[in-house]
């Protein structure tokens, strides 16, 4: 009688031990942001930054995601990072690397603005 493949044997005795598989991780990275987030990516769907209220560590870097619609993104408060200029379709990312809070917003559109607190 053949034997089963090891590789088998072990599974279902994870599998019966309670075992869970799980799933790489890119721990540098997140969407929501968080005080050990290194980067996270912002998007513009429409006229709204996603998401506007970011926690990053010092020396994290936001990666801006413009999508089609044209937007730009003035930063203020003391060492903030150079503004971004009218663009689409594009990826841009700025780095933070002194602890504070910086707001920052698009001027081409009303109400679309954001904050971001540098761990």
């Amino acid at each position: 009688m053949p034997r089963p493949p090891v590789l088998a044997v072990l599974a279902f005795a994870c599998l019966a031990a309670g075992c869970k598989a799980s799933e790489p991780t890119e721990p540098s990275r997140s969407s929501g942001g968080s005080s050990t987030a290194l980067s996270v990516d912002v998007t513009m769907p429409g006229t709204s930054f996603r998401p506007n209220r970011i926690d990053i560590a010092q020396g994290g870097v936001l990666r801006f995601v413009f999508s089609a619609l044209p937007h730009d993104v003035r930063f203020s408060g003391a060492s903030a990072p150079a503004d971004i200029a009218v663009t689409s379709n594009a990826t841009v990312t700025r780095t933070f690397p002194a602890k504070g809070t910086y707001s920052f917003l698009c001027s081409l559109h009303a109400n679309m603005s954001g904050t971001v607190v540098v761990h």
